[in-house]
Order: C-alpha cells, then sequence, then structure tokens
C-alpha cells in the first residue's frame, strides 16, 4: 500500500508493518507512479510534455529542498480531496518512507510485470520493449545539469 496510507494504518489502524518493500528492491527504490502520456500527443505536442516534464521535475527538486513545507501543502491537498487532514506523525513517518524522484525506475516496472506473470496474475509474458521514451525528460535533466534516466 503506498505512502501515506500505509502510515495512517499504522498509527491510526494501530496496525503493524509486515514488510518494508523499500528492502525487497536494489537501493530501496521502486516504482509507484508514472507519468503517461499518449505517443498521438507526444509526437504532436512535445512543447506541451517538455514544459510539463520543466515543470514536474522543478516541483520534484523544490519538495525535496522544502520537505515541510511540501508536506504542509500536501497535507492541504488531501484535506481538500478527502475532507480530513493527515496527523503530524502520520505525515513525517510517511514522507520518510518516501524519495520523490522524477526518475521512472524503469527496472523496477519491468520486474514488477515479471513477478506478476510467475505469479498468474498475469496470462502472458509482458512485453514493455519500448514502454519508456524518455527523450524529453533527459533533454530537460541535461539542460539543468542533472543526471540522465534509464
Amino acid at each position: 500500500m503506498p505512502e501515506p496510507w500505509a502510515t495512517r494504518l499504522i498509527v491510526d489502524g494501530q496496525g503493524q508493518l509486515f514488510v518494508d518493500e523499500r528492502d525487497l528492491w536494489p537501493g530501496g527504490d521502486f516504482v509507484t507512479a508514472h507519468i503517461i502520456v499518449r505517443t498521438p500527443f507526444l509526437r504532436d505536442h512535445p512543447e506541451r510534455v517538455r514544459a510539463w516534464l520543466e515543470a514536474h521535475v522543478d516541483v520534484t527538486r523544490w519538495a525535496i529542498a522544502h520537505p515541510d513545507e511540501a508536506k504542509a501543502i500536501l497535507n492541504d491537498e488531501i484535506e481538500r480531496l478527502t475532507g480530513a487532514r493527515l496527523s503530524d506523525e502520520v505525515l513525517t513517518m510517511a514522507w520518510e518512507r518516501l524519495r520523490p524522484t522524477w526518475d521512472p525506475l524503469s527496472s523496477s516496472l519491468v520486474s514488477s510485470a515479471d513477478a506478476a506473470y510467475r505469479a498468474g496474475f498475469l496470462k502472458e509474458q509482458p512485453d514493455l520493449a519500448g514502454i519508456y521514451d524518455l527523450a524529453l525528460l533527459n533533454a530537460v535533466l541535461e539542460e539543468l545539469g542533472l543526471p540522465r534516466v534509464q
């Protein structure tokens, strides 16, 4: 279960952490969300996609540099969407389990898909070749002097 909901179950529901998924992945990193754009939209509007990616990288860098402000904004949005704020304890614990990034961590998606196939959740071996087009993201990162992603 993704954060902050997993931590909310621990703190508010008096649950216990059974497995910390970070322990299962190299470096503790795995994908939980992706930025997805339809191929025709990317082809027809690369400037819009690039502008969105620039904003995403900027916001992510800001959130990493300003965690307290980022948590406050996040909690405001959670309250707007759900009608309730998270406690400071939940938000702080959940934030410690997150690592905001613009890197799609593609190897973890491939590993997850393979594991889902081996476990019988997928009827066919997934072919994810070509699922990522990181050209615009890498161009944005290079322009900012940041490392490319794979």
